[in-house]
């Protein structure tokens, strides 16, 4: 069976009303035990509880803390005292099987006959929605995400929004969230009139259609190089004129405008992701100007030297301006715009800026002055920010150093190098679909050798480590989906209408137990804004189930219909996994 993407079930298909997940409800049942023995709320309860370190420590652990100060007494004697006395209790859940004091913390133990039972059903029940749940139902999220500059290659800079941002929207629409994608592009500003200075000069629009980008790059650089009092007067004047929606000058930035999406949507093809919105600053410059009046005649905002600032000082934010002296807006004042524009049409809960940790006083200011315009909602507004990529030096790539990496080179080396190992491993030549495969193991080198990261650490690039069929990579990952779907092929398997139900050993409840873990996983993930959280969660998967696989014989052994179908369950939870982080599986290797 090929299964379904998440990010292509309608949302009334994708959740089942499955209000909780299954540890979840065990842990509200035992903070209703436990309450009878404490003046704790059982929501607080329920939140203390965790997983011990160790199986051998129990399924689920209480700590007794915070009782030791109410109750004036030991951690380790209530935890005995508790745990003596819940045992003796006749109607203790099923799911009990064992309770016992350990140090502080009461352990719980699960019947694991029936524990796995469950976690089978609902996978096998909620194949492609295993996982998620309806925290956010009825929520919408923009996020505003990659936002590259037009007139420049897609660069190593704008990858990790990218990334990241697909990464995002997938958690939030797996926690029940109506998610808005929005591609805000950098196409407005001072640099433009620079540009259109050296396309006047030197340049020939007629070339453009040959290579836009490249070509729309040196003429930027020999501008630069050019650069005087006179070249940057008449740049200015040409921005100035744009903002003044002078005709010829608009028509040749709108050509600009358009070959570089045409070059982004090359990259953007490559990896798999789309947007709901396509816009760019260019659409908020006249309302920007309107809002730098308003803040004026309110006294918000105020003139110094000829530009129109906001003074944030006393709040540790610095100055902002607003408009430079020459009377044309800076993006401060276009993103004012652009936030009341967003707000206004979809009515959001969240918007989130995933932009890098450099504009976090941007943003506080932004959403400083939001809050004295009087737009209380500016509080549902965050800047997740991501760290840098940085060279193997561990220096930062810049794009005026010439260090900076283009997105094509990154695809186009990494791609080699995959089907360079393709080629290893089969004799006939490489078709139409090993190519195809090529692609999906490319996009998940690239995705994964980023989002394994917290996003907030900066990364030093590796393209060799990335590729790697080994290690914590995306390709290993790949390889250890398509590994279990070649070991279900040599066994004729095929799916059972009930699962079956026998007492797992040791190894086999590990990874049930571990599969248990993936719903808790993706509400963290969408909590914390970390999609590394998924990243890290599929690759301890991918470990628990290799080990497994070697120390448990599956053909052959008299466990062998049991192991396979946790082998099933296995390929449907890690295909789940990575497909929020915008990896596509493959059958084959």
């Amino acid at each position: 069976m090929v299964n379904k993407e998440l990010k292509n079930i309608s949302p009334t298909e994708k959740f089942k009303k499955a209000k909780r997940y299954y540890f979840e409800v065990i842990k509200m049942e035992l903070s209703s035990l436990i309450s009878k023995y404490t003046e704790l709320p059982k929501k607080d309860i329920a939140s203390a509880m965790s997983k011990p370190p160790s199986l051998n420590m129990g399924d689920v652990a209480f700590p007794c803390f915070n009782l030791a100060r109410i109750q004036k007494k030991s951690p380790k004697v209530i935890a005995k005292e508790m745990a003596e006395s819940l045992e003796k209790l006749v109607e203790k859940p099923k799911i009990i099987d064992k309770i016992e004091a350990v140090g502080g913390y009461v352990n719980f133990y699960f019947n694991r006959e029936i524990f796995s039972e469950q976690i089978y059903r609902r996978i096998f029940d909620n194949e492609y929605t295993y996982g998620v749940n309806e925290s956010g139902e009825g929520k919408k999220v923009v996020i505003e995400m990659s936002s590259p500059n037009i007139a420049k290659s897609f660069g190593i800079g704008h990858l990790r929004s990218t990334i990241i941002g697909e990464a995002l929207s997938r958690i939030y629409a797996a926690n029940g969230y109506k998610t808005i994608k929005i591609n805000y592009l950098g196409d407005w500003g001072t640099q433009f009139g620079k540009l259109i200075y050296g396309l006047k000069k030197w340049g020939d629009l007629s070339k453009l259609e040959e290579d836009p980008i490249n070509y729309l790059q040196d003429l930027y650089i020999k501008t630069n190089l050019e650069i005087n009092e006179d070249v940057e007067s008449a740049s200015k004047n040409y921005f100035r004129l744009m903002e003044e929606g002078d005709k010829e000058i608009l028509s040749i930035w709108k050509k600009i405008r358009e070959y570089s999406i045409k070059e982004f949507n090359k990259v953007y093809d490559l990896l798999g992701i789309s947007f709901d919105l396509v816009s760019g600053e260019s659409e908020y410059s006249k309302r920007g100007q309107e809002i730098v009046e308003e803040l004026l005649k309110r006294g918000i905002a105020k003139e110094s030297k000829g530009s129109i600032i906001i003074d944030l000082e006393s709040e540790g934010k610095s100055v902002g301006i607003l408009r430079k002296s020459d009377g044309t807006t800076i993006y401060l004042s276009r993103d004012l715009a652009a936030a009341v524009d967003r707000k206004k049409r979809y009515g959001f809960d969240e918007m989130i800026y995933e932009v890098g940790s450099e504009q976090k006083l941007h943003f506080q200011q932004l959403f400083s002055i939001l809050d004295k315009m009087g737009y209380k909602w500016n509080h549902q507004l965050r800047h997740i920010a991501h760290g840098l990529y940085l060279g193997k030096d561990g220096k930062k790539l810049s794009t005026r150093q010439g260090s900076s990496i283009k997105m094509g080179e990154i695809w186009k080396y990494t791609f080699d190098k995959v089907t360079s190992e393709l080629r290893k491993r089969q004799e006939t030549l490489l078709n139409d679909e090993d190519l195809e495969k090529a692609k999906k193991i490319t996009r998940a080198a690239i995705v994964y050798g980023d989002i394994s990261n917290f996003r907030e650490n900066d990364i030093k690039y590796d393209l060799d480590t990335i590729v790697s069929m080994e290690g914590d990579t995306g390709p290993y990952l790949l390889y250890s989906y398509a590994r279990c779907k070649s070991i279900l092929r040599k066994l004729s398997y095929e799916r059972p209408k009930n699962p079956l139900i026998i007492k797992p050993t040791d190894k086999e409840y590990r990874l049930v137990s571990k599969f248990s873990e993936f719903p808790e996983i993706v509400l963290k993930s969408r909590i914390n804004d970390d999609p590394s959280t998924i990243a890290k969660y599929s690759m301890d998967l991918a470990k628990e189930f290799n080990s497994f696989y070697t120390q448990c014989k599956v053909k052959g052994s008299n466990r062998e219909e049991y192991r396979a179908q946790l082998i099933d369950m296995y390929s449907s939870v890690l295909k789940n996994s990575l497909n929020l982080i915008g990896i596509e599986t493959v059958e084959r290797m």
